[in-house]
């Protein structure tokens, strides 16, 4: 159940790191950059995810689970730019 918290919160983190980049660049110069299409379709697909795992109330949809794997791709995009991050990933 807290699980779930933390992903609610980190969805709406990154939900609104994209508004506000989209307001302040445009939506076409947002995704000229491939990280920022990449973070866009993260918020697609954990928007979709949140929608039918509230929708079709499932509280155990592993089903559709899946799609939260993608979130995980945000963390490795991190490393390449965090050294010490990078540093550590490599090290497990």
């Amino acid at each position: 159940m807290a699980i779930e918290y933390v992903n609610l919160f980190f969805y709406w983190v990154f939900l609104g790191e994209m508004v506000i980049k989209v307001i302040g660049m445009g939506f076409k110069n947002y995704l000229k950059g491939m990280a920022n299409r990449f973070d866009f379709f993260i918020v697609i697909v954990s928007t979709v995810d949140l929608l039918l795992s509230t929708v079709l109330l499932l509280d155990d949809h592993n089903d559709i689970s899946f799609i939260k794997v993608f979130r995980l791709l945000r963390v490795f995009k991190l490393a390449k730019t965090w050294d010490n991050f990078n540093y550590f990933l490599v090290t497990m």
